[in-house]
């Protein structure tokens, strides 16, 4: 069983590590005083997948994923034998979890603890000056970019919560557009059915507050015409991890999708795939042209209280 003091985190390697991850979390939640207060405990669960266990657990229901009892329920109908962790085709390690202490801190906060900072996306090893922060500029189509210093990037800000949520930019260049959403190109299902092996793809833009129905509008227009482009755009799609990681999560035809991020294009722009391999064969890219995100995440501080963390990367200042 872990110790209390150690970070906590849970791959999906089968029943043994089921077991223990479901007593170390209800170990855990006893300690914070929290053991009557499943909305709590799912929560806290949730920050802690990782690997193939984090794109299952994007998969599960609203319900599901908000009730420990239900959840607890879902992870041992689904892990019932050991098998081996593969490490996923792509080779590109899976980001570690936060420490207990840092948990504590940001779980308890989660509907009082408004955050800042600014968002960076690392490429690693793979065309390193494709990554950095996401800048303000977004080129003669709207596609938001990349830059290496922070002071021209958006500063954003979100409240941390469990379920796909909106982050607000607190510098747009038009302040209606106010958020940090993505953009499909076509109403085509190419570009916006995700899928296992879809190619769709949107790019990251600046969007509006969503309507009643949950639409927004972009700043994202065509090359061609100049004007708008066709496709729809999303805004509440983002999920912030305890230790700054930021993952794109989508619902299309009933199941829910974590998706990549990916940089191309001689400004460095910036999209979000379902299927990394599938975009870049039917675009006819490879790895001298594009780069995979190896994490997108936020170095951040609470606005009361500093973090030190850690795909997205937050950079958070008061």
């Amino acid at each position: 069983m872990q110790n209390l003091e150690e970070p906590v985190s849970f791959r999906g390697q089968g029943a043994a590590e089921c077991e223990d991850f479901v007593s170390t979390v209800n170990r855990y939640a006893w300690k914070a005083g929290k053991a009557n207060d499943p909305k709590w405990i799912a929560g806290f669960a949730m920050s802690c997948f990782a690997g193939k266990a984090l794109r299952w657990s994007m998969q599960l229901s609203t319900d599901t994923r908000g009730d420990w009892n239900l959840l607890s329920n879902a992870l041992f109908s689904k892990y019932t034998e050991d098998e081996e962790d593969v490490p996923p085709a792509s080779g590109i390690p899976t980001p570690a979890a936060a420490p207990i202490a840092e948990l504590t801190r940001s779980m308890s906060n989660l509907s009082l603890a408004p955050r800042i900072g600014w968002i960076k996306v690392d490429t690693g090893s793979n065309r390193p000056y494709a990554g950095g922060y996401i800048s303000r500029h977004t080129g003669s189509t709207g596609i938001l970019t990349t830059c290496s210093d922070p002071e021209f990037a958006i500063q954003v800000r979100w409240t941390p919560q469990a379920n796909p949520h909106l982050i607000e930019i607190m510098n747009p260049p038009i302040p209606t557009f106010s958020y940090l959403g993505a953009a499909h190109f076509s109403n085509d299902k190419s570009y916006t059915q995700f899928g296992p092996k879809s190619t769709a793809s949107a790019s990251l833009t600046y969007v509006t507050a969503p309507d009643t129905l949950g639409r927004s509008a972009s700043l994202r227009t065509d090359t061609r015409t100049g004007k708008p482009v066709t496709g729809p755009s999303r805004s509440a799609v983002w999920v912030v991890l305890t230790d700054g990681t930021v993952i794109p999560v989508v619902e299309d035809s009933g199941s829910r999708y974590a998706l990549h991020t990916v940089v191309w294009g001689e400004d460095n722009s910036i999209f979000i795939v379902g299927n990394c391999e599938s975009y870049m064969t039917a675009f006819r890219l490879n790895a001298s042209t594009c780069s995979r995100a190896v994490r997108t995440a936020v170095n951040s501080q609470m606005l009361l209280e500093i973090h030190n963390t850690t795909d997205f990367l937050f950079d958070f200042r008061h």
